[in-house]
């Protein structure tokens, strides 16, 4: 089959596959954790357009990670902004390894497509389908095109090629960090694509690190930071439980089952809202189409060059080295235990050693067309993982939206100058929209606009936050830090005078907030209804909290679940 053919047909099957992962439900997902705080952070710099683009977004060397929130934001409808992006990033990231695959071996189409297949149905993270990971998969799509420009290169290409190489690697590296140690590795992708070490090989390794020093320099000082993100994100571990940390990051690449029956749990689980039907027939829909489309490209292990195995070989090994890597890299990023952010990279090399071994496989089968099996199993089972992500951030969606919405049902609009103040106990939910404080700070610029909510306080003591009353106005501390420090007589706190105090007290009970007429501690200058001004909610607000837009009118709404 020609090059040209098959490329034609694997199109299709790439837009199949990420319309079955992650759009089914699409429209019907709202923002979920970070996507919020990021949300603000655009909007935050919204009055910069330029030099906002090009912000630090929690770490020096994040410079692009906001870009996609900054677009958002402003086109007036982020969430369906950001759902089509990350389905768009989705898709490329299979049409990308397809083209990587092209580069190292020319005449090995079916392999190219099986690589493609794979990685677009390898659901292994956590924040699958979930716009937090958007800055990922951007980072780690640039680092595929880099890829397939520095090969371009190395087997003989222009300087261009291998320009745009380093343009792109650096275009990673400052979208996040999660591809450094796949980068590092990949002087021996080189070595392996052309099969010898050479000029060429060389001097394009050369390049690749010396363009990487200006982000090298920022990412160490990061790093060494006593008081930067690195120092709270990064867990201290013993050498024996980081290297049980990074087996397990490890193996998940390629235990698909865990990605659908055995995924950890975070925070707790929503009641599902999506059939078990559904997630059958996608699993079916998509594996018949992929065996359809593979079959019709070439058995693997078809068509291979002399000395293919060897280079085939060697391709493997690197693969399974950058899997390696980017796992022990984040076997002591706090949440790595859940697989949050740890696999988006990982599963893009795992996917090509999966392809590779079902290459190999076959050629030791009496009948090599038997060796689809192994790439089939992960492209069921990743489908159906997909599915179980969409259903979870669903799922959670419609409590989160619920939460939200009782924020403005009583105060949809609020006079400029407002302190808020969301109040929590022990008895809430697991885990709800505002249950953190940069949460709430972010839901509440959000909901009523920055230029209207002056302080935004969540008062919840399993956090560490807290309030207390005083004549002047309610004290409040956002961290356990800044409450021991008043203590010491080291900080004042922040004092919310109480005409410009609207405090909100969460009823577990109904999973709802209420304005609080009053509390203990309030004093008579305490008006809540002196904050509420006429109107609408904000068009923003209506926008974030819009209910279900397509197929998620067809699930029925399910009873809260209160644990």
């Amino acid at each position: 089959m020609t090059a040209s053919r098959t490329g034609r047909s694997a199109l299709p099957l790439y837009v199949f596959l990420t319309l079955l992962v992650w759009g089914l439900f699409a429209a019907d997902r709202g923002l979920f954790q970070d996507d919020a705080s990021l949300l603000l952070w655009a909007q935050n710099h919204a009055h910069e357009p330029l030099r906002g683009l090009f912000a630090a977004a929690g770490a020096p060397t994040r410079r692009l990670l906001g870009i996609p929130f900054v677009l958002a934001y402003a086109s007036g409808e982020p969430v369906l902004v950001l759902q089509a992006l990350y389905g768009i990033s989705w898709l490329l990231l299979g049409i990308a390894l397809d083209a990587l695959v092209h580069a190292l071996f020319p005449a090995r189409r079916g392999l190219a497509l099986l690589a493609g297949a794979l990685v677009l149905t390898a659901t292994s993270d956590l924040l699958t389908n979930s716009p937090i990971a958007l800055g990922y998969n951007l980072s780690a799509l640039e680092f595929l095109a880099a890829l397939i420009f520095a090969v371009r290169w190395v087997n003989g290409g222009g300087a261009r090629s291998l320009l745009l190489a380093g343009l792109l690697v650096n275009a990673s590296v400052f979208t996040t960090d999660g591809t450094v140690p796949a980068i590092a590795l990949a002087p021996f992708l080189f070595w392996a694509a052309r099969g010898r070490i050479d000029r060429r090989v060389v001097l394009a390794s050369g390049f690749w690190a010396g363009v990487l020093v200006p982000h090298l320099a920022l990412f160490l000082s990061f790093l060494l930071d006593p008081k930067s993100y690195a120092s709270v994100a990064l867990v201290p571990l013993e050498p024996l439980d980081r290297a049980w940390n990074t087996f397990a990051l490890f193996a998940n690449n390629f235990l698909p089952w865990q990605w659908v029956f055995d995924r950890p749990v975070w925070g707790d689980v929503p009641p599902s809202v999506i059939p078990a039907w559904v997630y059958a027939a996608a699993a079916l829909a998509g594996t018949f189409a992929f065996v359809l489309a593979a079959r019709g490209a070439e058995t693997p292990g078809d068509g291979l060059p002399v000395g293919g195995t060897r280079r085939e070989m060697a391709v493997l090994g690197v693969a399974l080295l950058m899997v390696v890597a980017t796992n022990a890299a984040f076997a002591g990023v706090q949440f790595a235990d859940v697989f949050y952010r740890t696999h988006v990279v990982s599963r893009i090399p795992a996917s090509l050693a999966v392809a590779l071994a079902a290459s190999l496989l076959a050629r030791r089968l009496r009948r090599p067309v038997l060796a689809l099996a192994v790439p089939a199993v992960f492209v069921a089972l990743g489908i159906a993982g997909g599915v179980e992500r969409q259903d979870f951030y669903l799922s959670e969606w419609r409590r989160h939206r619920h939460e939200l919405l009782s924020l403005l049902e009583d105060t949809p609009r609020l006079v400029p100058g407002t302190d808020i103040v969301l109040l929590m106990n022990a008895n809430s939910p697991a885990f709800q929209a505002t249950k953190a404080p940069y949460l709430t700070a972010s839901w509440a610029n959000l909901l009523w606009g920055p230029a209207v909510v002056s302080h935004a306080f969540l008062w919840f003591a399993d956090q560490g936050t807290g309030c207390r009353a005083e004549d002047a106005g309610l004290v409040c501390w956002a961290s356990g830090e800044e409450r021991d420090a008043m203590a010491l007589g080291a900080s004042k706190g922040t004092v919310l005078p109480w005409d410009k105090l609207l405090l909100f007290d969460l009823d577990p009970g109904e999973w709802r907030y209420r304005v609080a007429a009053s509390f203990d501690g309030s004093r008579p200058a305490y008006d809540p209804a002196g904050r509420i001004a006429e109107g609408p909610p904000i068009p923003l607000a209506r926008h974030l909290l819009a209910g279900d837009r397509l197929l998620g009118k067809l699930l029925p709404e399910r009873p809260l679940d209160r644990r």
